[in-house]
């Protein structure tokens, strides 16, 4: 699965999620922290989760995930590319 494909995914979920919170998208980072600045909180994380997870057919296992590094736009666009490359998919 192409990264350019993973990370609009996660741009446009995150995008749904500035908009209802009033964040301007382009005010976010890929290196910022989704949830200490309070574009998701961690309901909302698992939303996304979810949401990523359906769109994009992988398989997400929480359990699997690394919460330093999967809270920017461009960790969890790495860590799911990771494990969609992993699973072949």
């Amino acid at each position: 699965m192409k990264e350019d494909r993973i990370s609009k995914a996660v741009l446009r979920h995150l995008g749904e999620a500035a908009r209802l919170k009033g964040i301007n998208m382009h005010d976010v980072g890929m290196d910022q922290d989704i949830l200490s600045s309070g574009l998701v909180d961690s309901f909302g994380f698992l939303s996304l989760i979810e949401e990523l997870e359906e769109e994009l057919g992988v398989a997400i296992n929480l359990a699997d995930m690394d919460g330093r590094c999967v809270t920017t736009p461009a960790g969890l666009t790495q860590w799911l590319q990771d494990t969609a490359s992993a699973h072949g998919e």
